[in-house]
């Protein structure tokens, strides 16, 4: 980015066939010399399964459709205490 500032990107696939999920991570990993730590930026985007079922026209008419009505976001590092999560997105409901 400058020479104070240097950007590393790298991308990851995170799927769940049990899950009916597929996800694509963007780790953006930020090293700025004028600064004591480390930054990522991690954005995941990605598809869930609604599990929509088509009527079968041999049959009255019916169809499903599921959807979450809410999420929840973990994050976990493997360096103990060497790890602080200062923002994320989107916010977890209770």
């Amino acid at each position: 980015v400058d020479d104070k500032i240097t950007l590393y990107k790298t991308t990851a696939t995170a799927d769940s066939d049990k899950l009916n999920i597929s996800q694509l991570l963007t780790f953006n990993f930020i090293k700025d010399k004028s600064y004591d730590k480390d930054t990522l930026v991690l954005k995941a985007a990605g598809n869930i399964n609604s599990g929509y079922k088509s009527p079968n026209p041999n049959d009255y008419i019916y169809s499903s459709f599921y959807w979450g009505a809410k999420y929840n976001v973990s994050i976990s590092a493997e360096s103990k205490g060497a790890v602080n999560v200062v923002d994320y997105a989107p916010k977890n409901q209770n």
